[in-house]
């Protein structure tokens, strides 16, 4: 398939995205007045986040479905066959979980490794549904890579902000942290 081509069908979920931004943003108002803004924005980021990303995995398609199962091959074939589509499929595989994996240690004291578990894990399950509900999608073992790389990338570029493994909060000053 041509880049270009079945752009459209994502249409509705970018649309639904852009117009939930500002319900979350209302979501994170409010709980920042018992959370602080900081463990707010990053319980949206953990739950809203990944929603869009969940629902275009999950789109049907009309095509066979199939399932990839060695990341080698996959990338040696798509740099070789059509090098610019893998280029951006492959980054925009570092997406999907990325404010989850973001988030996560900044809202709750999780080590970078349970960030890398959990969302290899919820990868891995929506691999699993993509293949088994017959919804005409590649599966691909190179996804799950791709997509636990994202939020464990995304989990250290927010590193200065986690929780102390201890748990104690530190809320910005004049917030209330997590009782």
């Amino acid at each position: 398939m041509h880049m270009g081509i079945g752009w459209g069908r994502w249409i509705p979920v970018v649309a639904v995205a852009v117009v939930c931004v500002p319900v979350a943003l209302v979501f994170v108002a409010l709980r920042a007045r018992r959370n602080g803004w900081k463990y707010s924005l990053a319980e949206s980021a953990v739950v809203l986040g990944p929603i869009p990303w969940v629902w275009m995995i999950l789109t049907p398609l009309h095509q066979p479905r199939e399932f990839l199962w060695n990341p080698i091959d996959e990338a040696v074939t798509g740099v070789g066959e059509r090098p610019v589509f893998f280029t951006v499929q492959m980054l925009a595989n570092l997406l999907p979980f990325a404010t989850l994996g973001a988030g996560l240690p900044v809202r709750w004291p999780v080590p970078l490794w349970a960030v890398g578990t959990f969302a290899a894990l919820f990868s891995a399950t929506l691999e699993f549904l993509q293949y088994a509900l017959y919804l005409g999608r590649t599966a691909s073992v190179a996804d799950v890579l791709l997509n636990t790389s994202g939020a464990i990338l995304a989990a250290l570029l927010t590193r200065p902000w986690w929780r102390t493994r201890a748990g104690a909060p530190t809320p910005a000053a004049g917030t209330v942290g997590p009782r």
